[in-house]
């Protein structure tokens, strides 16, 4: 389990279950348990305004460096 929080603010984005190693690229829509962002259309913010993603339909592409994560990761 994954919590995603504003770079910029801190503030909790989401709560992601994350399998397998690799880069946080895109966050399925069906693996985000907890929502706490504000969608503009296809852009995915943050409360304070920080684009953090935009929204590509089954997942939400991540922008680079505007998120931190603390967490474990799912093996399988």
């Amino acid at each position: 389990m994954l919590t995603l929080k504003c770079a910029r603010c801190g503030r909790k984005l989401f709560k992601y279950e994350k399998i397998g190693k690799g880069k946080l690229l895109h966050c399925w829509k069906n693996r985000i348990l907890e929502d706490h962002s504000v969608a503009n259309g296809r852009e995915v913010r943050c409360e304070c305004g920080c684009l953090v993603g935009l929204d590509e339909g089954r997942w939400i592409k991540m922008k680079r460096h505007a998120f931190t994560r603390s967490g474990t990761v799912s093996s399988s």
